[in-house]
Order: structure tokens, then C-alpha cells, then sequence
């Protein structure tokens, strides 16, 4: 893709909420801007990308996926991130085999895993990347701050619940808005779940 219309990211590092510790967190960094994006993941994404990452992963042992490419004469142009909405993304894997170039998708570790392994670039919609930078990103003191339409609903309300605890009204009235949106989004989208 590499064009205008997308950014190009590569993995900054990984870290663990603070209050919310069960959540991970893998920062991306904008390699044009140098702006940072929070993408979250669960327990086992972080311990997939972790393993990838860190004690030079990549160079210890060859992985299946690259083992699998070079079998099959399949190269990995690019992964794209996407999301999915409510905190949950995605990956597009471009790839070429022979003369046809192909896409899959698949989930956000899987993705990340494939363009590291195989030194492809990870890209996202420059719109998308400026709508969930525009509220999060690395602050003063080394703090990491996540958009909430990043969170996941189950954050979101563990966000809603601290909010209200220390009276911050004003962040709890951002949330519950944000938790009403998802809720008219998923009954505009999926009215059959509204009635089981």
C-alpha cells in the first residue's frame, strides 16, 4: 500500500495497565510522525507478540509462518490493521504468490506475528490512526492513554464504574455515551440478538 493514505507502523514496545492489569498493551509507532498508538490486547495475544519481541525472537529460530511462506513461495507485502470497533481489531494480510496477490484476514496477533516474522510492513487508514491518536498516546510521565472507542466493552465499563468512584462526572458522562453508541450501533446492526 505504502501511499498517502495510510501510515506506517512498527512495534515500539509492550507494557500492562496499571489499573487495570489484566490488560496489555502494545504500543505502534508511527515511523513518519512518530505519534504512538495503544492497540490492546488479551493475555494471549500479549504473550505471542512478548515471545516474538522480546530476546530477539526473531532470530533465535525460524518460525512456522515464514517456514510455511517459503514453502509455498508466498511473500507478505503488507498487514494492515483495522478495526472492528469497541476496542477489538483486525488484520489484512496482503500477500503475493506467483503472479496473484491475495488477502486474508485474520486477527491482530496473527497479523502482527506475520509482518514481524516475515519483515513485511504494518500499515493503517491515516484516517483511522488520527481518529484513535487523537485522544491517546503516550503522555507526560510515561503514562499510556487509550481513546475510549478503542476500550473494549468490558474496560469500558470498569472505566464508567472509576470514573463515577472518583467523582469524575464529566469522564462518565464521555463513557456512558460512548457505551450508549455501541449499544444503538449493535441494535441497528444485529435487531435478532435484541429479542433472545
Amino acid at each position: 500500500m505504502s501511499n498517502n493514505k495510510y501510515v506506517t507502523l512498527y512495534p515500539l514496545g509492550l507494557t500492562r495497565g496499571l489499573t487495570h492489569r489484566e490488560s496489555y498493551i502494545l504500543l505502534m509507532r508511527d515511523a513518519e510522525s512518530g505519534r504512538t498508538l495503544p492497540l490492546l490486547l488479551n493475555t494471549t495475544d500479549f504473550k505471542k507478540i512478548h515471545d516474538l519481541i522480546s530476546s530477539d525472537g526473531l532470530k533465535t529460530s525460524p518460525h512456522l509462518s515464514s517456514i510455511i511462506c517459503d514453502l509455498f513461495q508466498i511473500e507478505i507485502d503488507v498487514v494492515i490493521i483495522s478495526t472492528e470497533g469497541a476496542g477489538k481489531y483486525t488484520t489484512h494480510i496482503v500477500a503475493r504468490q506467483g503472479g496473484d496477490v491475495r488477502e486474508t484476514e485474520a486477527d491482530l496477533s496473527t497479523g502482527l506475528y506475520a509482518a514481524m516474522t516475515s519483515g513485511a510492513q504494518i500499515e493503517m487508514l491515516r484516517t483511522l490512526f488520527d481518529a484513535l491518536t487523537r485522544h491517546g498516546g503516550i503522555e507526560e510521565g510515561g503514562k499510556v492513554a487509550i481513546p475510549i472507542v478503542a476500550l473494549t466493552d468490558e474496560l469500558l465499563g470498569e472505566a464508567l464504574q472509576s470514573a463515577i468512584e472518583n467523582d469524575n462526572y464529566e469522564l462518565a458522562a464521555v463513557i456512558s455515551n460512548e457505551r450508549n453508541k455501541r449499544k444503538q450501533e449493535r441494535e441497528k446492526n444485529h435487531p435478532e440478538e435484541q429479542n433472545s
